[in-house]
């Protein structure tokens, strides 16, 4: 007996630094563990370092973890995981590992001399106001 299946899956993610949406997305079943994790890095806005990867049922149960035991050389395609289940996706989020980004010293203009700026987008919306007077 044979059994044949597709060889990309097709799996909602959940988490990261935008976990109010789920995003569904392909891949190949032949995808290491780690190249999977490359990926959902630059997705999800997770640091590999800390990634944690939960499988969900399609009816939102959870099921299990997907680990990286074997140094991420296991393929996405070894695990139980069928076309409709999620993914959340957990760990560091990548802009908080950047540091408090309200401390970063911000330029800041006059007003009075934005105002006088011909390349602003003030002074556009200006000249747009003029003209449908």
């Amino acid at each position: 007996m044979e059994v044949l299946t597709d060889s990309v899956l097709r799996l909602n993610f959940t988490g990261g630094a935008n976990s109010s949406f789920m995003n569904e997305h392909r891949f190949s079943k032949s995808l290491t563990i780690n190249q999977l994790k490359n990926k959902l890095e630059m997705i999800m806005g997770v640091s590999i370092s800390g990634m944690k990867l939960q499988v969900f049922s399609a009816e939102d149960q959870p099921l299990f973890y997907i680990t990286d035991d074997e140094g991420g050389d296991r393929l996405l395609g070894s695990y139980q995981i069928d076309d409709g289940m999620r993914v959340n996706v957990t760990g560091p989020n990548l802009m908080t590992s950047l540091g408090n980004l309200a401390e970063v010293e911000k330029y800041e203009m006059k007003d009075d001399i934005y105002n006088k700026k011909r390349d602003s987008v003030r002074s556009f919306f200006k000249e747009e106001l003029q003209r449908k007077i």
